[in-house]
């Protein structure tokens, strides 16, 4: 169904991520990765993981910047617009990296529990 479309995956730097990038990787599934640097850099520490992981297996790579007022003139209307807006400002940022994948490319993310729904 999807073979004629190629895998992005967000990586934060975080165990979620590299779960998921791994899994990719050991199955053979080719893919890129992008992850988004923050409001000058408060994930800086984080994201260096996923830059490393990426090098050591070669992996195509790249880093977006989301400064705070892109992400409050331009993101946040976006998500808004296209029904993505949650109670999240974290998975808000999340919507900017729609602007960096091609219309042959599917984005694929991690969404992390809301520790206030779990049952």
């Amino acid at each position: 169904k999807y073979s004629d479309y190629e895998f992005v995956l967000a990586l934060s730097g975080g165990i979620d991520s590299e779960v998921t990038a791994e899994s990719f990787y050991t199955q053979g599934i080719p893919f890129r990765a992008v992850s988004q640097r923050l409001f000058e850099g408060v994930n800086d520490y984080d994201i260096g993981y996923a830059a490393k992981y990426c090098k050591e297996r070669f992996i195509d790579y790249s880093i977006v910047n989301l400064s705070i007022d892109k992400m409050m003139s331009h993101t946040i209307p976006y998500a808004v617009e296209h029904g993505q807006f949650t109670h999240s400002y974290s998975q808000i940022a999340l919507t900017e990296l729609f602007n960096h994948v091609e219309e042959d490319e599917i984005l694929i993310k991690n969404k992390k529990a809301d520790k206030k729904n779990e049952i």
